[in-house]
């Protein structure tokens, strides 16, 4: 699917999560990032996984892969050991949950921000209807209060599909 749309059923559509803790103390487990996926798209694994500022501030809206040394295509020990064991979501899933134990505080004026990148669906049966989907994600810990992301738009397009059947029909 083209980022910048439009995109169709059947489509597989990539998202990007970023989350930092811009305090002075690390929050406490467990840290959970909750995406409630728009009715229509589908988890579909695939992540990625980041560790890093994002350098220049701001770059989300051009196609990019992070300038960090922490670039992962799995949860590797090195992230492991800064934010703990992670929880994922299962195939197939609306509601995507992460789950991991601290994320460590960056307040010395470049935030380290823990990215994910993940694949999303565009359903085909029934097919997702044409429309502009926002799509927002919440972060929270035990120790504080639910943050909730700006909006992400999916414009999904109509689709055509036809078939056509012949047959034969006996005893006329």
């Amino acid at each position: 699917a083209n980022p910048n749309g439009p995109s169709y059923p059947g489509d597989v559509v990539r998202f990007r999560i970023a989350v930092a803790n811009l305090g002075s103390a690390a929050t406490t487990s467990p840290t959970t990032i909750t995406d409630l996926l728009p009715a229509g798209f589908t988890y579909e694994g695939g992540e990625t996984y980041y560790w890093c500022p994002i350098l220049p501030p701001g770059n989300w809206l051009t196609p990019w892969t992070p300038n960090c040394a922490s670039d992962f295509s799995a949860y590797t020990p090195t992230m492991q050991s800064q934010l703990g064991t992670l929880t994922s979501p299962s195939i197939g899933a609306t509601s995507c949950v992460w789950k991991f134990p601290t994320l460590p505080a960056q307040c010395d004026g470049t935030p380290l921000y823990f990215i994910i990148e993940f694949n999303v669906l565009i359903d085909t049966v029934p097919p997702t209807l044409p429309g502009t989907y926002g799509n927002a994600f919440t972060i929270s810990a035990s120790n504080a209060a639910s943050a909730l992301s700006d909006s992400a738009y999916v414009t999904v397009s109509s689709i055509v599909k036809v078939t056509a059947l012949k047959q034969v029909r006996s005893g006329t």
